[in-house]
């Protein structure tokens, strides 16, 4: 069995900037982490190696600096990476990123399970796997919390609002996870040794036979036009009276605020 793993990294939560004229995130001089829920993705894939023997490919789209979380896969278990770089994807929407990464797959020679995070910290639009599993014509199960494949099908445990639901679907497949999947595991110390000798294969737009108008901004048909941070609320006042007069006195607020 052969799964790829999608991995993104990301800035830091705490540390998420965004130039409001080139109106994209801001990566440069901050601290970039794989995404959180993408490593519970990898911990998806390691826990069917640990039961099937399967291979594991860690993929990631981004500039080279993204080959420090591949090597991070590795140690955790991923048997390699494949990191698709080029400048040609700068600018690349959910659209673009997805026929990238269905490139990549194809080029791998295909895939009998593919995981992906239920979407990242950056973008937050979880697009991608929906995408991506419409372009390798291949049915997705969604909100992973447990995931098993065996016998050329993969099972999956959703945890929905109210409900737990139980799935089964023929392979290939795509499966994005929550963080339900359990803690991710921590690099071994071998894994450490092997993921700083192992070889991290990049691959570029030409690479996958892809062109510009394919990638990137030009092959991006949805843009940001603006993006701004929500007003910030009024601040809350704390008002101490007798129960006897606490209407009274909400009425009042609520009349100078224009609301009554």
């Amino acid at each position: 069995m052969k799964i790829i793993v999608c991995v993104k990294q990301v800035p830091a939560s705490d540390e998420v900037q965004f130039d409001h004229v080139q109106k994209k995130v801001v990566r440069e001089g901050v601290e970039l982490v794989i995404n959180p829920l993408d490593l519970h993705g990898i911990e998806a894939a390691l826990k069917i190696k640990d039961a099937s023997g399967a291979e594991v490919v860690a993929v990631s789209l981004g500039p080279p600096p993204a080959e420090k979380a591949l090597r991070r896969a590795i140690a955790m278990g991923c048997d390699s990476g494949v990191l698709v770089c080029d400048r040609e994807f700068a600018g690349s929407d959910t659209l673009s990123t997805s026929k990238a990464l269905a490139a990549v797959v194809s080029k791998l020679g295909g895939a009998d399970l593919i995981l992906c995070g239920d979407h990242t910290t950056d973008g937050d639009t979880g697009q991608v796997p929906a995408e991506l599993a419409e372009m390798l014509n291949v049915p997705q199960a969604t909100y992973g919390a447990e995931v098993e494949a065996e016998g050329g099908s993969v099972k999956v445990k959703r945890v929905l609002t109210g409900l737990i639901e139980t799935v089964e679907t023929p392979m290939p497949a795509l499966v994005t996870v929550t963080k339900a999947i359990g803690k991710p595991r921590r690099p071994s110390l071998v894994g450490i040794k092997r993921a700083r000798t192992a070889e991290v294969k990049t691959m570029t737009a030409a690479d996958l036979g892809l062109t510009k108008a394919d990638v990137g901004w030009d092959g991006s048909p949805t843009k940001t036009l603006s993006a701004y941070p929500p007003p910030s609320r009024p601040q809350s006042e704390k008002v101490e009276v007798s129960p006897e007069k606490s209407a009274a006195r909400i009425v009042e607020i609520l009349g100078q605020a224009g609301v009554a």
